[in-house]
């Protein structure tokens, strides 16, 4: 089994109804505010058919109801763990679309080998940013500002969308990104 995700970057205008775009493909649609994923298993080149396919159905859908496709943000994402995967290239409007290791979705990176690695050093680094500012900004005297803060700014930033990727950490040693993280005491 071969995952693939196209990723679309739709500009819709206010007149369109974007909720009838999955009637116009067969692949698995999901919608977002204005981005789209197309997402179809892979199993031989007939689904790499099937989903190019749907690609240029969703893009005359576009035209016909004069919806913009910003293709320079659409790419492919193929999502496996097989070692000799099926690998296909699709076109968007012409355009040949690129093939990423990891794309942003929801907040979430995902990556082509499905693993949690690279979301978890983001987001590492990401709260890593914030406690510098917060340690700069309170310095370490104000231990109820930086408790506060901590809980604000950082905390969210851990726990963002966690039951999606937290039980990976279980089968897995932390990265180095994490291990390095310091949280404020929380004590006082």
């Amino acid at each position: 089994m071969c995952p693939k995700a196209v990723y679309l970057g739709l500009c819709c205008s206010l007149h369109t109804d974007i909720n009838d775009l999955p009637y116009f493909v067969t692949c698995s649609t999901d919608l977002f505010a204005d981005d789209t994923v197309l997402h179809h298993h892979i199993e031989n080149r007939w689904d790499c058919d099937l989903l190019q396919e749907d690609l240029t159905s969703a893009s005359e859908w576009c035209k016909s109801w004069l919806v913009t496709l910003k293709t320079e943000k659409c790419n492919v994402l193929h999502m496996t763990r097989k070692k000799d995967p099926i690998r296909c290239q699709y076109l968007l409007n012409n355009i040949l679309l690129p093939e990423v290791d990891h794309h942003k979705h929801l907040g979430l990176w995902l990556e082509s080998s499905l693993s949690w690695d690279y979301h978890i050093n983001s987001i590492c680094v990401k709260a890593n940013k914030v406690l510098g500012l917060i340690k700069r900004t309170f310095g370490y005297s104000n231990k109820t500002g930086i408790k506060t803060a901590f809980k604000a700014l950082v905390i969210p930033i851990l726990k963002y969308a966690c039951p999606a990727w937290n039980r990976y950490l279980v089968k897995r040693p932390p990265s180095k990104m994490a291990a390095n993280f310091e949280a404020p005491s929380q004590s006082g």
